[in-house]
């Protein structure tokens, strides 16, 4: 029986919660973080921001993309989702997450200052 790498045995995943605030889903908890050092650091450009979340050392989609660059529709792209750059640049967050892959951009959050804190899944 093959299990799937983002779900626990009992089908339930994980929640992340960052500087005290509710438990959220690891997408959503993802784009959040990106959001929130986005608005603490407005100047940053594309290159910074991909330096400072960048795809390594995790396999799989890249945390974020410019808007244009994309070729498929798993990224945040709603309008209050989608990150507008100083330069107009547009970025979007990916929504592809599986546990490992968010715990280790958990890691990099901490690594940046943030308090995050990882719920597990009740059974």
């Amino acid at each position: 029986m093959k299990i799937q790498e983002n779900k626990s045995l009992d089908g339930a995943l994980p929640k992340y919660s960052f500087n005290g605030g509710k438990g959220l889903a690891q997408r959503r908890f993802v784009l959040n973080v990106v959001t929130d050092y986005f608005k603490k650091h407005p100047n940053v450009s594309f290159e910074g921001l991909k330096s400072v979340f960048p795809q390594e050392p995790h396999d799989g989609p890249e945390t974020i993309i410019r808007k244009q660059d994309r070729t498929n529709d798993r990224w945040f792209l709603k309008k209050d989702e989608v990150i507008t750059l100083t330069d107009g640049t547009e970025v979007c967050v990916s929504t592809e997450w599986v546990e490992t892959k968010t715990d280790l951009f958990a890691k990099r959050a901490r690594e940046l200052g943030y308090a995050i804190t990882k719920i597990k899944a009740n059974k």
